[in-house]
């Protein structure tokens, strides 16, 4: 599959689409590095819109669902504690998940004994 027609499918299935900056002959060329450097534009975002059917689901899912309290803080702090499963000379990618329940709670003990020290 050719790499073009991949990327349109996938901007689809995630459900935003970007489209290109329009070019302005009269405007001349903004250099990216040195002093006075202007911003490039970057590509404008649209949403698409979800379907009712689409938000009934995620609607049903949520009332099931129930977070972890310790995962709930590492959410608010912005920081979320993970394994890496990946194998070595893997370049370019790297495979894991996120920790919760009781693996969470003995990596957190062993952080706080490593801070104490």
């Amino acid at each position: 599959m050719e790499r073009t027609k991949r990327k349109e499918r996938n901007r689809k299935k995630k459900g935003a689409e970007t489209k290109k900056p329009e070019k302005k002959s009269t405007e001349k060329k903004t250099t990216t590095s040195g002093k006075g450097a202007k911003k490039a534009e970057e590509p404008e975002v649209v949403k698409k819109e979800k379907s009712a059917k689409q938000l009934a689901r995620y609607a049903k899912r949520n009332t099931t669902r129930v977070l972890d309290p310790a995962l709930a803080d590492q959410f608010k702090t912005g920081r979320i504690y993970a394994k890496i499963t990946s194998r070595p000379g893997q370049s370019g990618r790297c495979d894991g998940y996120i920790l919760e329940g009781e693996e969470l709670n003995f990596y957190l003990k062993k952080l706080n004994i490593k801070k104490k020290k």
